[in-house]
């Protein structure tokens, strides 16, 4: 029986972070990672090889364009609503995607219903934007207990520049 809990999931776009990134970065498994993160980056080019080798092989960039936020909010909301699932907090930005929604506690089944709601959001925006949207994965963080959840709403709703956002109490609005 897998249970529910609320979760702050981050997506990103595809080729927006790659390895070697100068922002910080760890491959799977951590066969490889930086010094740093995002918050305290790594010394200017640590992995500037690695990020170069990645870049010229990756493709193009996905961005989101502006008029295309709110519609892949509203249809990430409206997938995880069609599975049952509760959202607080949505922000749409650029490269990246912040949710605070409940989810199983079993991680394959969070990607799966994610993975729904990445189709879902991809179908929104086909006429505008074409092929492949998301990186693969994401964060998946568990909200360990009421005022980390009222942390993680804020952080979403109100320090994503710039972004769509959606929250429970407020509705949409643009940052």
């Amino acid at each position: 029986m897998s249970y529910l809990f609320w979760r702050h999931v981050v997506l990103n776009t595809r080729n927006s972070w790659l390895h070697g990134d100068p922002r910080g970065f760890r491959d799977r498994h951590h066969r490889i990672h930086s010094s740093g993160d995002y918050h305290n980056p790594p010394p200017a080019g640590q992995h500037a090889g690695l990020h170069a080798w990645y870049t010229a092989r990756a493709g193009e960039k996905v961005v989101f364009e502006r008029d295309s936020w709110s519609r892949i909010g509203l249809a990430l909301r409206q997938k995880a609503k069609d599975l049952d699932r509760s959202i607080l907090a949505i922000a749409v930005g650029p490269v990246h995607v912040h949710l605070v929604i409940e989810l199983p506690s079993d991680l394959a089944l969070c990607r799966s219903e994610i993975g729904f709601c990445k189709r879902a959001a991809t179908d929104a925006v086909k006429d505008c934007i074409r092929g492949k949207l998301w990186a693969q994965g994401g964060s998946f963080r568990v909200v360990r207990d009421k005022e980390h959840l009222a942390n993680s709403i804020n952080y979403v709703v109100f320090k994503q520049h710039p972004a769509w956002t959606w929250n429970y109490r407020d509705g949409e609005r643009y940052t």
